[in-house]
């Protein structure tokens, strides 16, 4: 590895020349090479999402799921099948996840489906949403690979949704 000396101070004039708009922030850039990053990591992402399995399939890789990540996975990939907006928050997602998972529990009576699993009970809330997300991004690392692709997608603060274009979502009806 190698590094290189950039005069910053000298090409932060560039910015007013040939953008038309100062540099900003440090912080202003680091989030906008992070938004560049989650969509061209969406882009390359083809997710399939089996709604009566606890498991998603990234690029041709398997994944495992526990029911409370496959709910969200499944809430998730089905808002952003149809193009709907993300959520600004994880506590604005709560309400309408709780929702999904009331409904999800209602499927008919077979005790080997992840819907009636004892974890699904509980009102979901902003606390869960954070640890499942956590718990998805590090299965994702493990699995590696292509999956590893759908990790930057996830909810992050400041944005509840899967970064993931409609048309590479696959969602199998059951």
């Amino acid at each position: 590895m190698e590094l290189a000396d950039v005069p910053f101070v000298p090409l932060r004039n560039l910015f007013v020349r040939e953008l038309g708009r100062k540099a900003g922030s440090f912080a202003y850039l680091v989030a906008g090479c992070r938004e560049q990053v989650r969509r061209a990591a969406g882009e390359q992402v083809r997710l399939t999402v089996e709604p009566g399995r606890c498991e998603i399939e990234v690029n041709g890789t398997r994944v495992r799921l526990a029911p409370l990540e496959q709910l969200l996975i499944l809430f998730l990939s089905r808002r952003a099948k149809h193009g709907e907006p993300a959520f600004g928050s994880y506590k604005e997602a709560a309400e309408a996840l709780d929702v999904f998972r009331a409904e999800q529990t209602r499927a008919p009576k077979d005790f080997n489906d992840w819907r009636h699993a004892d974890s699904l009970r509980q009102p979901v809330d902003e606390q869960t949403i954070r640890k499942v997300t956590s718990s998805l991004r590090d299965k994702l690392r493990r699995a590696g690979g292509n999956a590893l692709l759908l990790a930057p997608c996830l909810p992050e603060k400041g944005r509840c949704s899967l970064e993931v274009p409609g048309p590479l979502i696959h969602v199998m009806t059951t």
